[in-house]
């Protein structure tokens, strides 16, 4: 069995961990308001990486690579900017739109800075598997602590959903990494059972549903890479995980929720469809911008990205949205089908979940799990793209240097036999039908 990700993460790199735990620094802070603002742990970090990106940019001057989706990504953010002027609610739209173009669209910036090479995105994903596993640890042995009490759990003051986030993506890399033999079978069946317990005790119906859903876009994957052996194995471990008492009951309270019967304690579904209903009346209202950034709501989301896209900033967004979906799920059914580029399916299958996830929960511009991986995909990419056109153009210079060394090799063997004119002998000349016919 080949090993995992780490072996190949080589040195360590502060940058790049610091992406990592980008979209788990709220778990890590116990949500928002526990910590003073200037110790945000999640600010700190944007800040550190915006300084290394300088660093790296003005000393070592190391490129900042321009792609075609990037006219994409630029008029994204200025119909975004230019929404706030007619946003309703003019001060939490501004807060919301400086926190996308900072924080989101500045991440798909600092990524492109900071990874370099095929190295440094296995390096993201070994910190990614390895940190976030870590904080599952955290979690539980709180959650434990606290005599597990029964329903959603409340890590400190952190809403259950990001860490059913955690759960469902650590599983998933756990998973993947496990069929393609990239980790040993025992560490992999922990974290995959650490990750279950953290969706189980944080009861978030959204972060699951996207986990069931981008499994079965990844069956053609699964039947090709899932032996029997495993399947029992892993059959085994989530039985066995489930007959633990507190587990149990929590079990039974997720899946009472899952089927919306939990009475008055889940309203969450209904509040959802109300808010909804007011994104689209807002995009009726205005087809073409929608109402602006944070124009129907204050605070709260539709937890659906079409719908956001389509109440704040109207159909000329959403018709891009659409299109870069279609684009991405081809780009995934021929990654699967392929399955060549072992970092690219895990990738690929990473933001699927996370498109999967936002079209149940969370608002898209905020969403640092979701920009972690679609700014690790991206920059794989123009990676990959990079290193193919570099190797087209060594391929010709190399092609030419092999059909010369035949004439060169033949030119230098004859001096070194002394075959000269006067003789009237060329190795070139030799036919090679006679050679063959006086071997045999």
């Amino acid at each position: 069995m080949q090993n995992s990700l780490i072996k190949s993460a080589g040195s360590f790199n502060i940058a790049i961990f610091l992406i990592a735990l980008l979209p788990v620094t709220n778990i890590i802070k116990g949500g928002s308001g526990t910590v003073s603002p200037v110790m945000d742990i999640t600010l700190l970090s944007y800040i550190a990486l915006y300084i290394i990106c300088f660093f790296k940019v003005v000393f070592h001057h190391t490129p900042i690579h321009f792609v075609k989706s990037d006219f994409i990504t630029l008029f994204w953010s200025a119909v975004v900017l230019i929404s706030v002027l007619y946003s309703e609610y003019t001060v939490f739209a501004i807060g919301k739109m400086s926190r996308f173009i900072l924080f989101s669209v500045g991440l798909m910036l600092i990524s492109r800075i900071v990874m370099q090479t095929k190295e440094d995105i296995d390096k993201l994903l070994t910190y990614i598997l390895y940190s976030w596993f870590g904080v599952e640890l955290y979690i539980i042995i709180d959650f434990v602590l606290s005599g597990a009490p029964l329903g959603r759990y409340a890590f400190f003051n952190v809403h259950p959903l990001p860490m059913a986030m955690t759960g469902v993506v650590v599983l998933l890399l756990a998973f993947i990494q496990l069929l393609q033999q990239k980790i040993n079978s025992l560490l992999a069946i922990i974290i995959i059972s650490a990750s279950l317990m953290c969706i189980i005790i944080s009861a978030s119906r959204g972060p699951l549903v996207a986990l069931l859903l981008t499994l079965v876009m990844l069956l053609p994957l699964i039947l090709r890479k899932l032996k029997l052996k495993l399947l029992v194995t892993l059959s085994f471990s989530v039985v066995l995980l489930s007959q633990l008492p507190f587990v149990k009951n929590q079990f039974d309270y997720f899946y009472d929720r899952l089927m919306n019967s939990a009475g008055d304690d889940d309203r969450s579904g209904m509040r959802r469809y109300f808010i909804q209903d007011l994104y689209m009346d807002s995009f009726y209202d205005n087809p073409l911008l929608g109402a602006g950034i944070n124009g129907v709501t204050p605070v709260v989301s539709s937890h659906n990205i079409f719908i956001d896209v389509l109440g704040e900033n109207g159909g000329v967004l959403f018709l891009i949205l659409v299109v870069m979906v279609a684009l991405f799920i081809i780009d995934f059914i021929k990654t699967i089908w392929v399955a060549a580029d072992y970092t690219k399916i895990i990738l690929v299958s990473l933001l699927m979940l996370n498109l999967w996830s936002l079209q149940f929960s969370w608002s898209y511009t905020e969403n640092k799990y979701f920009f972690v991986f679609l700014a690790a995909y991206f920059t794989y990419s123009r990676i990959v793209k990079s290193t193919r056109k570099s190797a087209g153009l060594c391929a010709a210079p190399d092609q030419q240097s092999a059909l010369a060394l035949p004439t060169s090799s033949n030119n230098s063997l004859n001096k070194n036999l002394g075959l000269n004119r006067n003789l009237g002998l060329n190795l070139r000349a030799i036919n090679p039908a006679v050679l063959q016919e006086k071997g045999d």
